[in-house]
């Protein structure tokens, strides 16, 4: 038979027990919600960092884009100031094309004035002499190299290098040769202009080529 003390020693034993399952609920119940708490922290830095490496993929982008777009504006604005500068080297020869074919020479023809420098092309083309008996070929390169070395710069220290002057006369697929002549150097780089005008039943091309 269990005496008073005995039970009282039980008693503490299951009170003993009840703490401990107490606590090891407790216990078990913060883990959980820690363990929960853990879950969702990293569900939610994962989520953090999946939209920080998009943010930055999309940042990337738009900077590549931006550069991308830099660069073809730049191309396109020195391409556009090369044209420029290349039709407007084109349009003084042009002008000064066109000028020189107007120049007055001092080979007049029978019955008429003097020449001027198409003419004069046109008539050493034909083999025609000036009125002073004079070869129009002679006269016509004589006027040329005055007047270019009155009117054009050029040589190794100046930005034009040289000239050369052609003039041909053309009929169908058949060209003959009627001038040549080189001023400097003009192996490099160069702009380009010329004019036409009638020798029945043909035309003749009047070119110069400026050297760079």
């Amino acid at each position: 038979m269990r005496t008073w003390k005995d039970r009282s020693v039980c008693q503490r034993n299951r009170m003993k027990r009840y703490l401990f399952r107490q606590k090891t609920s407790k216990y078990a119940s913060m883990k959980s919600k820690i363990d929960d708490g853990s879950k969702e922290l990293n569900k939610h830095m994962k989520r953090r960092n999946i939209i920080s490496a998009r943010g930055q993929e999309e940042i990337a982008g738009f900077v590549a884009i931006v550069l991308i777009v830099s660069v073809i504006i730049i191309i396109f604005i020195g391409a556009s100031l090369n044209n420029k500068s290349y039709d407007r080297k084109n349009l003084l020869l042009t002008h000064y094309i066109q000028s020189l074919g107007q120049v007055t020479t001092e080979c007049a023809s029978y019955g008429s004035s003097y020449r001027d420098v198409a003419d004069l092309i046109r008539d050493c083309h034909n083999g025609r002499r000036c009125s002073s008996g004079e070869n129009s070929c002679f006269v016509l390169n004589s006027t040329l190299d005055a007047i270019v070395n009155d009117t054009l710069t050029y040589g190794i220290n100046h930005s034009r290098k040289g000239y050369i002057f052609l003039a041909a006369y053309k009929y169908g697929v058949q060209e003959e040769r009627i001038l040549a002549k080189s001023f400097g150097n003009c192996s490099g780089e160069y702009s380009k202009a010329e004019m036409t005008f009638a020798d029945l039943p043909g035309i003749i091309t009047f070119s110069v080529q400026e050297c760079y």
